[in-house]
């Protein structure tokens, strides 16, 4: 939505958005976006809605080298058009361009807020590079956030934690500070303590908006505002994302990362602002993903982390800082997962999240299997360390898992479903011994 956005800012004349099309990028399956152009009026005739003008193309949208079609016709720099004053939406003066809150803006439409969104994106240019740009946007008490696909740390302008966090006054009032998630933390928690009323944080979206890290900023900011008394709260919390996302979250079409259940994270402070509790709710988990999902997803990342780190050798990604050494496969696994995982291109259930090759001609495998390796490494650590598990309770844990991965590689006879193929009596064995099950009656005669 941002890169679409991008436009010349407008001068004093008579300039306006008008509709020219729409816009769809690969592969997303959402709806298109609408498409507006930048036009100056050239003349006008009547009065009204339904006045006539002829305006003069002054920047088409999709001249921009962005990964987006234009769709439904489409125009030039400097092509005439007839419009009428009804479908011509009047620009906002080019000193807002860079707008913190949409809500100051002097014409409130859709071409104008994604303009000012866009110009906030690109830092005000659309030719240069490296410039100061800024991804969030207010609404009021809203926080606009715009994915830009990318660690905050890599943004030029690399937003400070603390600046916010040790902000003299309400972090929306200070115009020092630019919108962002930490600013919304800091509202709810200043009208807690001073109100005395509960509060909720609202983070929505479409998949790939970036909710995930948003609900990261926001706990990250609340458990950093005044230390603890609660000794390793804040780490224990911190550390619950990890976990969450590897066994919660998986690979959709429009997102690497996406969360796969509802969470609703409860957090306790005291009367001096302290984090004193916290409690984490989830739901409505995509349980049928375990089974099966579309082409170009992919399974839980857990069920791919536990293969990999059995069986894959490999270095980090380019520029990456990750973990990748698995020579302790035997401890992070346990004794019967390390000895019973097969490769994941070997389960049913993964097989295709594994051996299926990207846009670019890159297997899945070699584009996942550095950053799950590291990932897994972070997820046990994070069950040791910080929040209390023993080795044996990670083991039985992984042990669960494995079983689920060969239930997936169950076959039962076409002619009576209740009796299981000879060929899987090595997956049934496994699965009972995993389980503490005993030997099921399905088993061949």
């Amino acid at each position: 939505m941002a890169a679409a956005a991008i436009a010349a800012a407008a001068s004093q004349k008579d300039m306006g958005w008008y509709k020219t099309g729409s816009v769809k990028k690969k592969p997303a399956l959402t709806d298109p976006v609408q498409l507006y152009s930048l036009c100056e009026v050239v003349s006008s005739e009547g009065s009204g809605p339904e006045a006539v003008l002829t305006v003069k193309v002054v920047d088409p949208y999709y001249d921009n080298p962005v990964d987006y079609l234009p769709q439904g016709g489409g125009v030039k720099k400097g092509e005439t058009l007839t419009v009428t004053r009804e479908n011509f939406h009047a620009a906002n003066p080019p000193e807002q361009d860079m707008c913190m809150d949409l809500g100051e803006l002097d014409n409130m439409h859709e071409p104008g807020l994604l303009h000012c969104m866009g110009m906030r994106y690109c830092g005000g240019s659309k030719t240069e590079s490296q410039v100061t740009s800024y991804y969030c946007t207010f609404i009021g008490p809203i926080c606009v956030a715009t994915n830009p696909f990318a660690p905050q740390k890599a943004w030029k302008n690399s937003f400070n934690r603390d600046d916010y966090v040790h902000s003299k006054g309400p972090v929306m009032q200070n115009k020092k500070l630019q919108p962002h998630p930490w600013a919304i933390g800091d509202m709810s928690y200043n009208e807690l303590l001073t109100e005395g009323n509960n509060q909720a944080i609202l983070i929505c979206g479409e998949s790939g908006a970036g909710k995930t890290e948003c609900c990261k900023f926001v706990l990250d900011f609340l458990v950093q505002k005044k230390e603890s008394l609660v000794e390793n709260l804040t780490d224990k919390l911190l550390a619950t994302n990890d976990p969450l996302e590897a066994f919660g979250n998986a690979k959709t079409v429009n997102n690497d990362n996406s969360s796969r259940f509802a969470k609703c994270m409860q957090i306790a402070l005291d009367r001096e602002g302290r984090v004193c509790g916290a409690e984490i709710q989830t739901s409505l988990l995509e349980k049928a993903r375990s089974c099966a999902f579309f082409v170009q997803e992919r399974n839980f990342h857990i069920f791919y982390m536990l293969p990999y780190y059995r069986h894959v050798k490999c270095q980090p990604d380019p520029g990456e800082k990750q973990q990748t050494d698995t020579s302790d496969a035997l401890d992070m696994l346990g004794e019967k997962a390390h000895k019973y995982l097969m490769e994941a291109d070997k389960y049913n259930n993964v097989k295709q999240g594994d051996v299926i090759v990207d846009t670019e001609g890159v297997r899945y495998r070699e584009r996942f299997q550095a950053g799950d390796i590291d990932w897994y490494k972070r997820v046990i650590s994070s069950f040791r360390v910080s929040l209390g598990y023993t080795k044996k309770d990670t083991d039985e844990m992984i042990s669960l898992l494995v079983g689920c991965l060969h239930l997936g590689q169950l076959e039962f006879k076409d002619d009576d479903k209740s009796e299981i193929l000879a060929e899987s009596e090595d997956d049934v064995a496994i699965i009972v011994r995993f389980h503490h099950l005993l030997m099921p009656s399905i088993l061949p005669r």
